[in-house]
């Protein structure tokens, strides 16, 4: 359980909502609020809508924040495995906290 949770959660999570959902989006929305590209801020609130779905809304609101920090990287470095090692970081801390 612990491998889905620290690696092969954030891996297919990050590839699909950064490298495949926040790409797409960014070629779409060229915007940017207070800092957060349109892209980012979209992905961040679909993440934390999927989060609210499969693990109920509290979860959701908590990941929202650092998935617009992660998008924030994302977006300055184009990055995936940045996405993934934070990811990771979060998941770890959530799970020690």
């Amino acid at each position: 359980m612990l491998i889905v949770f620290f690696y092969l959660a954030p891996v297919a999570e990050e590839f699909f909502f950064r490298g495949f959902l926040h790409n797409w989006l960014k070629k779409r929305i060229t915007s940017m609020y207070l800092g957060v590209s349109g892209a980012n801020l979209v992905t961040s609130l679909l993440f934390a809508g999927v989060h609210m779905v499969g693990w109920g809304a509290e979860h959701g609101l908590m990941v929202l924040a650092p998935s617009l920090l992660i998008g924030i990287l994302y977006d300055r470095t184009g990055r995936v495995s940045f996405a993934i090692f934070l990811h990771s970081i979060y998941n770890l801390n959530a799970a020690v906290v």
